[in-house]
């Protein structure tokens, strides 16, 4: 995911209202074990906390949801 963040970057793109003056991203990773009554949403939710979490820190960032 850090490659990847990093390839996004070194890429270049112009972007006058980053900080960093060229287009990033923040990643999020989130997994899940499933079984009989798994709650999707909780899931999503998790992952949706953990990359604004990334972005709030920053943004530019690399993010695992707890």
């Amino acid at each position: 995911m850090e490659r990847m963040r990093e390839d996004v970057m070194l890429l270049d793109v112009a972007h006058a209202a980053n900080p960093y003056l060229v287009v990033t991203v923040s990643i999020c990773c989130a997994t899940v074990v499933p079984f009989e009554g798994t709650d999707v949403t909780e899931f999503i939710a998790s992952a949706d906390a953990a990359l604004y979490a990334a972005k709030n820190a920053g943004r530019n960032r690399v993010n695992v949801a707890r």
